[in-house]
């Protein structure tokens, strides 16, 4: 075969070898799908970075809010306005939560409502104590329970309960009296206007359980510490007392209430001797635990008596220990809340935190000693009252 004759015959080429694939057309993306492409892309880097910077908002913020625990602090507004009415023997002062009323209790058992910014008298109450003399006085933290120890050695418990409704204008009674500071009265309590279209009534109740005997009759009560406890059907309140005689006795009122309301049976009283005070104490202050568990009793010289209650049965003498320098003698004394933390304030100006902490090797009767933990800043003068936040 020659080679024109292969030209001629293209049936005669091999076509053993591998085979080429079919050419595809061109393909193309649609531009819907690119333009959602596009923002899908924008929507993230947008969404990152504003995560990021949302991030650090927040680091800004909180740098902004811790700030001033290190910067110090400084007042920024102070007012003073003289309470009409007021006895120079007040033993408490209680201010509700608004800082719209302030409830003063005198030792004559009367109570005085003031406007707490003016000074303006809005009502005065009274406990009915009788002939009776107040000698001893002690009150729960919040303020709204009290215990009052008379000259005949007995004790009445009491409650001073700031009442808060909020009423539409329409329920706000006429012929009211401006107090100042949008704060009016009708001689009962306070109406304030407030956010919403609406008025913020304050009005103070008081009212006295009868009295309970403690100490043997005749022997006054000098100091008094009390603390609420129990469940809401058996309701519980202790009391720490010492009588003139230098006595001190740990007692627990209960009464059982019924779960749909009112009081059943008669209130109980029992109370337990703790060791003796040393002769000679001039007590200055006594403080107990809401628990019972321990009694501090600081005689004026400035050293604390500490008693360990937890077997109410068999309570002891736990520690002595001086809390201030030799010859400062002892103005104050409380606990802040939690009732870990001792405040101290003394004749020097002195305010110190003690803790009761237990240390191994202690001399104590319990392993437990009370530890200086915080030195405050001194005062010009003696520390003569002491207040701690509830909060």
């Amino acid at each position: 075969m020659t080679d024109s004759s292969i030209h001629q015959n293209p049936s005669a080429v091999s076509t053993d070898g591998p085979s080429l694939p079919p050419r595809r057309p061109p393909r193309r993306t649609r531009r819907s799908v690119l333009i959602i492409d596009a923002i899908a892309n924008w929507t993230i880097t947008i969404g990152g970075l504003g995560v990021i910077l949302a991030v650090f908002g927040i680091m800004v913020f909180l740098a902004e809010v811790v700030w001033p625990l290190f910067s110090g602090s400084h007042v920024i507004a102070q007012s003073q306005a003289r309470l009409e009415g007021a006895a120079s023997d007040v033993l408490t002062e209680i201010v509700d939560e608004y800082r719209t009323i302030v409830v003063s209790v005198e030792r004559n058992g009367e109570v005085t409502i003031n406007h707490l910014a003016t000074g303006r008298l809005i009502k005065t109450r009274k406990f009915e104590i009788g002939e009776r003399k107040v000698t001893a006085f002690a009150r729960t933290l919040n303020g709204e329970s009290v215990a009052i120890g008379f000259d005949d050695g007995s004790l009445r418990l009491g409650r001073i309960k700031i009442e808060t409704a909020i009423l539409k204008p329409s329920d706000v009674p006429g012929g009211l009296t401006e107090l100042g500071r949008g704060d009016r009265t009708d001689s009962e309590a306070v109406y304030s206007a407030i956010e919403g279209d609406q008025v913020r009534r304050i009005a103070v109740s008081v009212d006295l359980d009868e009295p309970q005997p403690i100490a043997p009759e005749g022997t006054a009560l000098v100091a008094l510490d009390f603390r609420l406890g129990g469940a809401a059907e058996r309701p519980t309140r202790s009391f720490v007392s010492i009588d003139a005689s230098g006595a001190i006795r740990l007692s627990r009122l209960e009464t059982k209430r019924s779960l749909l309301g009112g009081i059943s049976g008669k209130a109980t009283v029992n109370s337990t001797d703790l060791p003796a005070l040393p002769a000679g104490t001039q007590v200055a202050s006594i403080l107990m635990t809401s628990l019972a568990d321990q009694a501090y009793v600081v005689d004026r010289a400035g050293t604390m008596i500490r008693y360990d209650t937890r077997a109410t049965q068999k309570p002891s003498l736990a520690e002595r220990t001086r809390i201030t320098p030799e010859g400062v003698g002892v103005t104050t004394l409380g606990f802040l809340v939690g009732e870990e933390s001792i405040v101290v304030g003394g004749a020097d100006g002195s305010v110190n935190v003690y803790f009761r902490l237990q240390r191994s090797g202690s001399d104590t009767a319990d392993g437990f000693v009370l530890v200086k933990t915080h030195e405050l800043e001194r005062h010009a003068g003696e520390v003569v009252a002491f207040g701690a936040s509830p909060r």
